[in-house]
């Protein structure tokens, strides 16, 4: 008797083999490949095929509204509804604009549970100023507190100077690739 994995029954012809179920969003399927259980934001349709469920839910039963829990960046606004979330929030609870967490480019303000916009040189902060970035957006890299700019000569770069370069700018070479940190020097 051979056990399968999910996502896998036993093939037809050489029952000692796992092959995997023919719907593609299928997590379960019996021992003739039929479907019983689908992967999240899937539901089990009458033809026992896997549909997807309505961008508001990320756990459902058909392809209505009727949510069994709710995608992210939608919250829950009971009987089985879900709305969106502001579009700065990834995520909120109990309206539209009470964050829990952020769209890159954002900071939660824990006083008002607001996403304000970061530094425009920031992709994730914990504040306003440029001092409070984490990540830098492409074509800035982290020193000292602060997002400075690349090279021109770089698309992205991990530091100052054209040898530190993830990457040309369009109209640069790579004249020399990587050193020891995966960096090429563009000319």
């Amino acid at each position: 008797c051979l056990s399968c994995a999910k996502g896998y029954y036993p093939s037809e012809g050489n029952p000692g083999v796992c092959v995997t179920c023919p719907d593609e969003g299928c997590k379960s399927c019996n021992e003739d490949g039929t479907c019983y259980e689908c992967n999240d934001g899937l539901y089990l349709n009458e033809n026992n095929r896997c549909s997807s469920c309505h961008p508001s839910c990320s756990l459902c039963k058909d392809g209505t509204d009727n949510c069994d829990l709710c995608s992210p960046g939608y919250y829950d606004v009971g009987a089985k509804k879900c709305h969106q979330c502001n579009r700065n929030c990834k995520t909120c609870v109990n309206g539209p604009a009470n964050c829990m967490s952020c769209n890159d480019g954002f900071y939660l303000d824990e006083e008002s549970h607001q996403c304000l916009q970061c530094s425009s040189t920031c992709s994730q902060c914990t504040g306003p100023s440029e001092s409070d970035c984490i990540i830098c957006v492409d074509g800035y890299y982290y020193y000292n507190s602060e997002c400075r700019e690349c090279d021109k000569a770089c698309k992205l770069c991990s530091g100052s100077g054209s040898s530190n370069c993830k990457g040309c700018a369009d109209e640069y070479y790579v004249s020399r690739h990587y050193d020891s940190h995966g960096n090429d020097s563009c000319k």
